[in-house]
């Protein structure tokens, strides 16, 4: 009995580590994209949060992104305002993870640095075909429409030097 259970613990560690692998994977092709954008944009990597790690906070002349990487396969898809994918609903409610992280950026922007600028959340699958639109305001995409979803929008006025200091304040706090 205690061979079935070990055999079971066993497997789910395997399959844990490989979806934090795959995880890992998705977040460094993602970060590869986000350096090849114009040097008007800064690029910040796992900007630390109290409920999680944002995976890329992108700032420019066309706004400042939360970037949420995923790195399920298969076919991403939306039915009413929920994210499935391969037909099901993931583990997590991926679009409240990414307003909570939109949110919380605005609201820091907003209380520790002065600057009133909207968040947009993006949602980057690495590995999946997305078939879908908007979900509850956050922009669900494959990765090879980020670069195309970052640089296409309306240029916004934004302090953006203001920006990039705090979110580098935000960072080294943090440790990163």
């Amino acid at each position: 009995m205690l061979d079935v259970f070990t055999d079971h613990e066993d497997r789910h560690l395997r399959k844990r580590t490989r979806q934090a692998e795959r995880g890992a994977e998705g977040e460094v092709t993602v970060a590869a994209l986000l350096a090849e954008l114009p040097d008007s944009y800064l690029v910040v990597h796992d900007l630390s949060r109290v409920g999680g790690d944002i995976d890329h906070v992108v700032v420019g002349p066309t706004g400042v992104f939360v970037i949420e990487t995923k790195a399920h396969r298969g076919q991403v898809t939306a039915e009413g305002e929920q994210v499935l994918v391969n037909g099901r609903p993931p583990e997590k409610d991926f679009i409240a993870q990414c307003w909570g992280h939109a949110y919380w950026l605005r609201d820091q922007l907003r209380e520790g640095g002065g600057i009133e600028a909207t968040v947009t959340p993006i949602l980057v699958f690495a590995q999946a075909f997305v078939r879908t639109r908007p979900v509850k305001g956050v922009r669900v995409i494959n990765i090879k429409y980020l670069q195309e979803t970052i640089l296409g929008g309306q240029p916004v006025d934004l302090p953006i030097d203001q920006i990039s200091a705090f979110l580098e304040r935000i960072a080294r706090k943090a440790g990163k």
